[in-house]
């Protein structure tokens, strides 16, 4: 506007800011100079680059790694867990764990010695102390020799085989436990066939359950049907055969109609008609062992009951004819006295 251009050149005139085209020839130079101090700080950079890899190729060891494993991060190495077939790999992997914590090769052996159990760390101070086992390599050596033996495939196999299913456990922990089995041999055997995995579960599983749910689950031991639907089978089979198993102690039984309650099932009345017939038989065959025993009671002669369980008995020293004292039965001046019937 022309109150504008007015303004600059007055501007201008007096003394106040400079023209657009100075003030752009100054940021260019400003620029040009930031560039080039970009520029030779990327060379030093440059510099310093090749003189660390030079270093190194000459033999200089680079900067330690920061370690993240701790000692009490890796799991007590037991004894007993180095005699299956996955010592190779429980070995290989508490060296990695070991390595990981230190790289000095006295601390590796001191890591290694306290996160073993008490038997085994003894074997190692024995080892250490014919001078055999001074270095880590050589304890690393020592462990793989002693444990990690070299197996056949049958003995591998027989290992597998060895795992038997009982119905009280959870039948997907014991499928988890044979699918890691396998998987241990299948890479220590690669080149090797094996028998089907999915069959060999389904036929450890069908093994161990009762002979009343064996019958159900046969028909789904087939290879097209998945193992993970059989398994759920098994535990639905399991849950029927638990359930029926439950002791009844402490239960509070359902309340059953009159008509139940009174009436007792066909078996139980089957089971008390034999009971009866069995109590027959032995009354009868105790009838035929003593033939001539009867009752008698000779206080009032009668064949309905014996002496303890008559009721007329006199008290004691008193006739049981005229009930007096000082007379006793069968005298002859009883006056009580009774003739004897022709029987007696």
């Amino acid at each position: 506007m022309p109150g504008d251009k007015v303004k600059l050149e007055s501007s201008g005139a007096t003394g106040g800011p400079q023209e657009p085209e100075v003030r752009m020839v100054e940021f260019e130079n400003k620029l040009k100079e930031l560039g080039d101090i970009v520029i030779a700080q990327g060379e030093i950079l440059t510099q310093l680059g090749n003189e660390t890899l030079v270093k190194t190729e000459v033999g200089t060891s680079p900067p330690p790694k920061t370690i993240s494993t701790k000692p009490r991060d890796i799991p007590i190495l037991q004894l007993h867990e180095l005699d299956d077939l996955e010592a190779a790999g429980k070995l290989s992997l508490f060296f990695d764990l070991v390595e990981q914590c230190t790289t000095e090769d006295g601390d590796r052996m001191k890591v290694a010695k306290t996160r073993v159990s008490s038997d085994l760390a003894m074997l190692i101070h024995n080892q250490q102390g014919k001078s055999n086992c001074q270095s880590w390599e050589d304890l690393k050596q020592f462990l793989k020799t002693q444990f990690a033996a070299e197996v056949t495939l049958d003995r591998a196999w027989q290992h597998f085989e060895s795992h038997h299913y009982d119905w009280a456990l959870n039948p997907q922990g014991f499928m988890n436990t044979l699918m890691y089995k396998y998987a241990v041999i299948e890479s220590k055997f690669p080149s090797d066939p094996l028998p089907n995995k999915e069959k060999a579960i389904k036929r450890k599983l069908w093994s161990g359950l009762p002979a009343e749910a064996k019958g159900r689950v046969e028909g789904f031991l087939d290879e097209s049907y998945p193992l993970n639907k059989f398994v759920d089978r098994v535990e639905h089979e399991r849950q029927l055969i638990i359930a029926k198993h439950v002791p009844t102690i402490g239960r509070v039984e359902k309340e059953q109609p009159a008509s139940e309650a009174t009436t007792p099932k066909s078996e139980s009345k089957s089971e008390l008609q034999e009971l009866k017939n069995q109590l027959d038989s032995l009354s009868k065959k105790l009838e035929r062992l003593t033939p001539g025993r009867q009752r008698y009671c000779s206080y009032c002669r009668s064949n309905s009951h014996d002496q303890r369980e008559c009721t007329r008995s006199p008290p004691p020293g008193h006739c049981f004819d005229c009930l007096r004292k000082y007379c006793r039965r069968g005298h002859p001046n009883c006056p009580g006295k009774k003739p004897q019937s022709n029987s007696h």
